[in-house]
C-alpha cells in the first residue's frame, strides 16, 4: 500500500501532535506543550512533520550546531510505521542539514531500538561512539554521517 506523504516545515497547528508524540516516545525528555513551542521558536531547532490527509503522522526535529546538524527526534505513530515515513522524514532533516551548509550530520539512538539502528544505517549513519550517560536507564549510541557539500561536481 503506497501513501502520499507529505513532508513540511512544522506549523503552531501540529504543536498538539508533536507534543503528545514526544511524551509517548521521548518520555524522558519531560517536555511539555509550553517547551516544544519554545523549542519551535528557538531558530536553530527545526520541527517538520509527516502529514497523511492532514493529520501528523510523524516529525522530525534537529538543531543545527556550529560544526554540524543533530538530529535530536524522529518519530511515527505506530499504525504509520513501515510506509516509508520515517524515511521521508531522516531524508528531509539530512536535505535540510546539508543546505544549511553543515557537512555531517548525528544523532543520539538508543542501543535497544533496532528498527531506529537500522533506519539510521540504511541511510549512511555509522557508529562513532558511546554516549557518556545513559537515557531512562538505557546506553545510547552516537551515530553520524558524513554529508557531501551542496555544490557537488557533475561527472
Amino acid at each position: 500500500m503506497e501513501l502520499s506523504v507529505l513532508v513540511r516545515k512544522a506549523t503552531a497547528r501540529e504543536l498538539y501532535s508533536i507534543t503528545s508524540m514526544t511524551v509517548k516516545y521521548f518520555p524522558y525528555t519531560g517536555f511539555s506543550f509550553a517547551e516544544i513551542t519554545r523549542r519551535m521558536q528557538n531558530p536553530a531547532i527545526e520541527y517538520f512533520v509527516a502529514l497523511l490527509d492532514g493529520h501528523t503522522a510523524g516529525f522530525v526535529d534537529f538543531e543545527l550546531k556550529q560544526d554540524c546538524g543533530q538530529i535530536l527526534g524522529l518519530a511515527v505513530l505506530e499504525e504509520y510505521r513501515n510506509f516509508g515515513i520515517g524515511q521521508a522524514l531522516l531524508a528531509k532533516a539530512i536535505e535540510q542539514i546539508k543546505a544549511a551548509g553543515k557537512t555531517r550530520a548525528e544523532l543520539l539512538v538508543s542501543q535497544t531500538n533496532p528498527i531506529a539502528l537500522h533506519l539510521y544505517e540504511k541511510h549512511g549513519f555509522y557508529y562513532s561512539r558511546a554516549f557518556s550517560q545513559m537515557y531512562a536507564g538505557q546506553n545510547v549510541l552516537v551515530y553520524e554521517k558524513q554529508l557531501q557539500a551542496t555544490a557537488e561536481k557533475k561527472l
